[in-house]
């Protein structure tokens, strides 16, 4: 089931090549073996710079499994991790517990995922799994009411993000971002009483520029996980250059 067509012909056998590099205490860079392709980092979709992905190959190579078994390890561990965050994100909105994990089965096991990300192109599956995420974190990120170092949140979410292998989920993060900053920039709050006295125009200044420094964090914390995934993106300009 986790294991045809692109999965089968291509992406597997370099995952095996980086497993391979790994035990032979090389990066995997750039492969000799590969009939795929020669510049592993060069080729976006297989996650080369991706700490989680890496990790995940050199722990499931360790196994005696068939090349079937491989995918299927590769494949459940980022659903769970899909699962996991898309009911982390919905106990945010504070939905009842049966109803989060009804959200995170929708997430992890509808048929894109499934039939498509999880069996035939794992890029989008490497990526889409740190979607929520990465919702969630800019959520807590925007909350002034968290410490100071809040920013913080978005950056390992954004960078497993870009560097699972899959350009769509970007932009799907990018729309994300944007409505997030803008419902932020023009949330209604209620007038302090002991601003009342000011002029409206006064007024109506500091509150857009409160409002915009509500995002700053979450723009931090952005340029902080796009900072971290500079080797993949940066090769993948490189490449398409």
């Amino acid at each position: 089931m986790f294991w045809k067509d692109d999965y089968e012909i291509s992406i597997l056998p370099v995952f095996a090549d980086i497993a391979r590099a790994w035990n032979d205490g090389e990066f995997p860079l750039l492969s000799p073996y590969s009939w795929v392709c020669g510049n592993l980092a060069g080729e976006f979709q297989y996650g080369v710079f991706s700490i989680f992905i890496n990790a995940l190959i050199i722990c499931v190579w360790k196994f005696p499994l068939t090349f079937p078994q491989q995918a299927a390890a590769l494949s459940i561990a980022h659903i769970a991790v899909l699962s996991g965050g898309a009911f982390l994100l919905a106990r945010g909105r504070n939905l009842s517990v049966p109803l989060s994990i009804f959200v995170a089965l929708v997430a992890s096991l509808n048929g894109w995922i499934i039939c498509w990300g999880a069996s035939d192109w794992f890029g989008a599956l490497g990526a889409f799994a740190w979607l929520p995420w990465a919702w969630w974190a800019a959520e807590q990120t925007l909350d002034a009411t968290r410490s100071r170092w809040r920013f913080l949140w978005p950056a390992p979410f954004v960078y497993l993000l870009i560097t699972g292998g899959f350009p769509y989920t970007i932009l799907m993060l990018l729309f994300v971002y944007i409505w997030l900053a803008l419902r932020t920039i023009f949330e209604r709050q209620a007038i302090d009483p002991d601003r009342s006295n000011q002029s409206p125009g006064h007024s109506l200044n500091r509150f857009h520029l409160h409002q915009l420094t509500r995002i700053g964090p979450l723009s931090i914390g952005v340029a902080l996980g796009m900072g971290l995934a500079a080797p993949a993106w940066l090769a993948l300009l490189d490449y398409v250059r």
